[in-house]
């Protein structure tokens, strides 16, 4: 996958993924595997699947979504900084806790979730 410093879509194999919309530009190659929705984006697209054709298993995929669900309540638990002062500055501020409470994952689990080097390297 690499990121077109042009048009900012990122291709794969198979299709362009939109990141602004959250969306991928063509059907999934693997058809109805993932779910209904054939644009739908996918939650492990940090390389974990870069011809986009593997399914995960139900009991994974809960797993994963539920390990998120605690970083996402973590986030949300911390107390918010009272002196920032701009929108900028509060998602700089959530964006350094969400890194932190992700290195606290598993790394078995650290393939599915996008994190800021797995951005920067495409």
């Amino acid at each position: 996958m690499y990121k077109d410093p042009f048009t900012g879509l990122y291709h794969t194999h198979f299709r362009d993924y939109d990141p602004i919309h959250n969306r991928w530009l063509s059907e999934d190659p693997s058809g109805y595997a993932d779910g209904l929705n054939l644009y739908a984006s996918y939650i492990g697209m940090d390389f974990r699947d870069p011809l986009g054709l593997e399914a995960l298993s139900d009991d994974m995929l809960e797993e994963i979504l539920g390990k998120l669900q605690n970083i996402a309540d973590d986030v949300m638990s911390m107390t918010h900084p009272s002196d920032l002062r701009s929108k900028a500055n509060i998602g700089s501020w959530y964006h350094t806790q969400y890194q932190l409470a992700v290195e606290k994952l598993p790394e078995k689990y650290l393939k599915f979730i996008m994190v800021e080097q797995s951005i920067n390297s495409a």
